[in-house]
């Protein structure tokens, strides 16, 4: 019964590491595309004042 137990906290513990690491993927894809938005515009505008 303990092995189980151990086991479905590992299981859950797991889970829920799963679970963070999507959200910082997540949250990393986000920032990149923010920041991939955010140099594009500045060299439009670079370039549109040249």
């Amino acid at each position: 019964m303990l092995t189980q137990c151990s086991r479905h906290a590992r299981l859950q513990r797991c889970k829920c590491l799963d679970r963070s690491f999507s959200v910082l993927k997540f949250l990393c894809f986000l920032s990149a595309s923010v920041a991939v938005a955010v140099f594009l515009s500045l060299l439009h505008h670079r370039n549109f004042l040249n």
